[in-house]
């Protein structure tokens, strides 16, 4: 990073944190009700019958924006690069979990009886996670993998990424579930993601390469990772049971709840603590790719792009179809009242079987012949490992 753009993206990480987000907190309840009268004109400008199927497509991304990602940037690219990115992104969605659970704001529909509640999202507001998501993930992989590109290209990608963010803002807005101010809050907490993740890029290269690769020198750090993964996951828990779990329900939230979605006197504000099961993705992904360490060449990936290719449209089959088996029949295959069932069964396996299918995939690949053999392979389309 530029000199000059590093005292710039440390300045606005300084206004975001001394002034925006405080900022936010004090003048949380005046946001609110100017919020309302918003969302009432957005829901009247737009007609139902036309607008909710796009709306409602927009609002409903959650876990597929990182759960697509992920086979592309560690089968189509170099893994190397892979690993460090969708560990930068799990990890931040778990601390986006964690604020909202320490935030615990209401949506629209909750407080205001004159909102619909079209899509009847369930878990606290802010910052949101559809959102938080899709910003995250998108620029993120934009200044990882663009920066070298050319200048329209890099427009581009960015104003692409505009309408992307500006379209799924409205549709939550549209659907009754979010404020304006919390879809600045939630950027502004993807800003300091991202750019936290950019000033200490060469550090995090560091951490994912030690972490995933070569594993007679690194396989301690999978311990490290164990480790560490249960404490994150012991402080999730612990912030959902003394904070969240503790926080009074103000009893006409559950009554516009209800008029507005028939939710049955139920928030579920346990939706909200759900996606801290990233930092289980993180995890097996690494070891998955520590153990494909001990068997294949150590730049197994440097092939042609039509192997890439094809490597990548299977893991993304399979990521879908798990996706697919775990969002769709898990409540025939498993039933589940508690919140500790839905957590392991419904989320940490998902993520964590989503995850080994992509680090473990090279095995399956090694014997379709869609690998390199050559441990000293070099190609010219991937990056030298000290800009990783």
């Amino acid at each position: 990073m530029a000199p000059r753009t590093d005292i710039l993206v440390k300045s606005l990480i300084a206004l975001v944190l001394l002034l925006l987000i405080p900022l936010e907190l004090m003048l949380r309840t005046p946001l609110q009700i100017s919020g309302v009268r918003l969302i009432e004109r957005i829901q009247s400008s737009f007609s139902y019958n036309t607008w909710h199927s796009f709306f409602n497509l927009l609002a409903s991304l959650k876990d597929w924006v990182l759960l697509l990602v992920s086979p592309v940037v560690m089968h189509w690219g170099d893994p190397r690069r892979g690993v460090k990115v969708v560990m930068v992104l799990s990890l931040g969605m778990y601390l986006l979990t964690l604020v909202n659970l320490i935030y615990g704001e209401p949506r629209p529909f909750w407080i205001s009886s004159s909102v619909e509640g079209y899509q009847c999202t369930k878990g606290y507001a802010s910052p949101d996670y559809m959102l938080g998501m899709l910003a995250c993930v998108y620029f993120y992989c934009v200044l990882q993998y663009a920066r070298k590109a050319s200048i329209a290209l890099q427009r581009t990608a960015w104003a692409l990424g505009g309408v992307l963010v500006l379209g799924a803002s409205l549709a939550h807005m549209y659907e009754g579930v979010i404020y304006l101010h919390q879809v600045i809050t939630t950027l502004c907490y993807c800003f300091l993601i991202v750019s936290l993740s950019l000033l200490f890029d060469k550090q995090l290269g560091h951490i994912a390469y030690v972490s995933a690769f070569r594993y007679k020198e690194n396989r301690v750090h999978s311990m490290y990772w164990y480790v560490g993964t249960l404490a994150l996951m012991l402080a999730a828990v612990t912030v959902f049971d003394l904070i969240t779990m503790q926080r009074f329900i103000d009893g006409r939230w559950v009554q516009n709840a209800n008029s507005s979605c028939e939710m049955q006197a139920d928030l579920s504000y346990e939706e909200s603590f759900f996606p801290s099961a990233w930092v289980f993705y993180n995890l097996c992904l690494l070891n998955g790719c520590m153990f494909v360490g001990k068997s294949m060449p150590e730049r197994w990936w440097e092939t042609s792009r039509y192997l890439s290719g094809i490597r990548t449209l299977l893991t993304l089959g399979a990521a879908i179809g798990l996706h697919f088996l775990f969002r769709t029949s898990h409540s025939d295959a498993i039933p589940a009242e508690d919140t500790t069932t839905k957590y392991v069964f419904y989320y940490v396996l998902h993520y964590s079987l989503s995850a080994y299918v992509v680090a473990l995939f090279p095995l399956l690949a090694k014997r379709m012949k869609l690998t390199s053999g050559n441990a000293e392979a070099t190609s010219p389309i991937l990056v030298p490992m000290e800009e990783f």
